[in-house]
């Protein structure tokens, strides 16, 4: 059984959005990151952060041997947020703020205004695949992104996304996303530049993290990102982070476990490997659980997750809304899912508790 990791948010991806706030003088909601706050001592010009989405400690230690670049600047490991999902933590990087102040906790929550769980990056109905006419970021569960915040604090500060929105989110390549931190590192301006790249989370979903095409993937991103250090001037800094690892996963449909069903009422929310259930028959849910499940997830009512901080340091959340009263977290390879007819089941998943999910690296040149 893997180890079960517990988000630290003394040293965390929370940490490092607000050691970039603190540098560039704006305010920081929490303590930067230690050992980066030393390093932003010295005024660094051109800041790039990249966000390689999956990118777990657990997996750079798999496919990439000592000597190699990754390895070489590591500053150290930290741990992302819970849940370890994409949308908790790139939004907690991207605001500056704890997934209990954001209200982005998972890839599905439900939304009582609508009567429906809905996919958050993409405002869809999670069960039907129906398009919402809304938009969850603007209308629901708005924030201060880090650029308005630095802007706000120092505006001679230029900032640079790499997401670009329409209608659907748009990601760069990677070889953009290398031109377009060379460009920014080249301009006389001062400015901050975040570089998202996707591709290899997308791959270990379909393949598994411990496929060799992760690890021929992981290589040539690397060797790209270590392609910007052979031309950099002393006034830029390079800072690559992940939101989250993957680990291999079997499936667990609730909806073939008729015991199980008949303790809950509704859908499950957040994450297959992060859930939230509102349950009914408390002793017949425990019951099953203790013979089935203990093994595989931890217990936990709505009250231990939050009064042990798992979303965050805060005491009190406006955002519990989204919470049934019991939550079930991954410490083993199963993943919960509600489906009625088979659905295609992804091979590499997060969300869970386990090192190589919560585990992410560090990485300053």
């Amino acid at each position: 059984m893997s180890k079960v990791v517990l988000p630290n948010y003394q040293d965390s991806i929370l940490n490092v959005s607000n050691s970039l706030l603190k540098h560039y003088g704006a305010k920081a909601h929490y303590s930067g990151q230690k050992e980066l706050d030393a390093i932003l001592n010295k005024k660094y010009r051109h800041i790039a952060v990249f966000l390689i989405d999956a990118m777990g400690a657990k997996i750079i230690e798999r496919h990439r041997p000592e000597n190699s670049f990754f390895r070489q600047h590591l500053l150290k490991s930290i741990t992302t947020v819970c849940p370890s999902t994409t949308s908790a933590a790139t939004t907690a990087f991207l605001s500056g703020q704890s997934p209990l102040v954001t209200g982005w906790f998972g890839w599905q929550q439900y939304f009582e205004k609508y009567g429906r769980h809905i996919i958050l990056f993409k405002n869809e109905d999670y069960y039907s695949g129906e398009p919402l006419d809304t938009s969850i970021l603007h209308n629901d569960l708005p924030y201060e992104n880090i650029f308005e915040q630095i802007k706000k604090a120092k505006p001679s500060v230029q900032t640079y996304t790499s997401i670009f929105e329409d209608k659907k989110k748009k990601f760069l390549k990677l070889n953009e996303l290398i031109r377009l931190v060379k460009k920014n590192f080249r301009k006389d301006e001062e400015n901050f530049t975040y570089a998202y790249y996707a591709d290899l989370d997308s791959l270990m979903h379909e393949v598994g993290p411990s496929h060799r095409k992760a690890g021929r993937l992981l290589k040539r991103i690397e060797r790209r990102i270590a392609s910007l250090k052979r031309r950099m001037k002393d006034d830029c800094l390079v800072i690559v982070i992940a939101d989250h690892g993957q680990i291999e996963i079997e499936d667990y449909n609730i909806y073939d476990h008729k015991e199980l069903l008949a303790t809950i009422s509704g859908k499950p929310s957040i994450e297959g490997r992060f859930t939230s259930l509102n349950v009914i028959d408390e002793a017949g849910f425990k019951d099953y659980y203790e013979q089935h499940m203990k093994d595989h997830f931890d217990l936990h009512t709505k009250e231990e997750i939050l009064g042990n901080h798992f979303f965050g340091p805060e005491d009190v959340s406006q955002h519990d809304k989204f919470f049934g009263n019991y939550f079930l977290l991954a410490k083993s390879r199963y993943s919960l899912s509600y489906h009625e007819e088979p659905v295609h089941s992804h091979v590499g998943h997060h969300a869970g508790m386990t090192e190589e999910e919560m585990m992410i690296p560090l990485i300053v040149f």
